[in-house]
């Protein structure tokens, strides 16, 4: 009996000791590739990074079909002929033409861009967390007649391509324009209003919301706490993470937004209109380093935003619909 107890205990440990030599030779393989497409992915990135750095004439676009094929051909694409960093400061003048004068930074055209889109930003997330909110909470907890079909029906929603609303948004609020003159085309009413209410997003937090006890809901109700007050005292403090990720979602969607604001507000550019400006045309050509510095400008508050809420963002989706 005890040799038999001495057999199985050897053959756990040796067990144990060629999975310890096979996990860390499989987790090199997976690290490897995961590095791989991770490199493969920040290539674009890179290319923009270092086509802001450079010159004029070494920034422009040349194809390789007369140049040899070799490694420095190739790292010429991403690493700068020298580090041009005035780019930035002319790209956030918008000086993309010698005729454009010298202007202070408030003055600047990406200063209004940045305001513009940061003023809309802001406006449109507190509409979807307001809509989303309510609309996640009645869905999880309330009953009403209907319930089901009109969720079904939301949900039917996220099969329109988003393209698809926009000449309808854009009439009804052309005509809601000619009531309300704040709410029509070219307002900042008419870059946020149309988008403050998403099906995903009423997804997401009625999926969050049904992930909380029941007997906290109960205990709030022995409490005397009515719906209205077990969603603000209980449930979004609960639900701060998936809040914060439709917040991101939803400030994101609206920064990188280009053809809605370009056909309903023309006359208050935002970040991605303003991009626009870069392009050349038959009197001026496009300078790509001052878009590609531009086009860095444009992404770095987002960069910076990510980070700060990144580890309630990752926890607000890893946790969405688990119950």
């Amino acid at each position: 009996m005890i040799e038999t107890q001495r057999l199985a205990a050897t053959e756990k440990i040796t067990t144990s000791s060629s999975l310890r030599r096979f996990v860390p030779r499989e987790q090199f393989w997976v690290h490897l590739l995961l590095i791989m497409l991770l490199v493969v992915m920040l290539l674009p990135l890179l290319w923009m990074i270092g086509t802001s750095l450079k010159s004029d004439l070494a920034s422009t676009p040349q194809s390789l079909s007369g140049q040899s094929k070799d490694w420095s051909t190739f790292f010429n694409l991403f690493w700068p002929d020298g580090f041009h960093i005035e780019n930035y400061s002319k790209a956030w003048g918008g000086k993309y033409s010698a005729r454009i004068p010298e202007a202070s930074f408030i003055d600047s055209p990406f200063t209004k861009y940045f305001f513009n889109t940061l003023v809309v930003g802001v406006l449109e997330t507190l509409g979807v967390l307001a809509t989303s909110i309510l609309a996640g909470y009645a869905f999880a907890r309330m009953q009403f007649w209907g319930k089901g079909f009109l969720f079904g029906f939301i949900l039917a929603t996220l099969a329109i391509p988003h393209e698809a609303s926009y000449i309808p948004n854009l009439v009804i609020v052309s005509q809601v324009g000619q009531v309300f003159s704040w709410a029509g085309t070219n307002t900042y009413t008419a870059l946020f209003l149309p988008w403050i209410a998403s099906a995903f997003y009423i997804f997401l937090l009625r999926q969050y919301f049904m992930g909380i006890p029941t007997e906290l809901y109960e205990a709030g109700q022995l409490d005397g706490l009515g719906d209205f007050g077990f969603l603000w005292r209980i449930a979004i403090p609960l639900a701060t993470p998936a809040i914060f990720t439709v917040g991101l979602f939803a400030f994101l969607g609206n920064w990188n937004s280009f053809l809605w604001p370009l056909i309903a507000a023309p006359s208050i550019p935002v970040v991605q209109t303003g991009l626009r400006q870069f392009v050349g045309n038959t009197e001026v050509a496009t300078q790509w380093n001052l878009l590609m510095a531009a086009a860095t400008i444009v992404i770095i508050p987002i960069v910076i935003l990510y980070f700060l809420v990144q580890k309630r963002f990752i926890e607000g989706i890893s946790r969405t619909g688990i119950k």
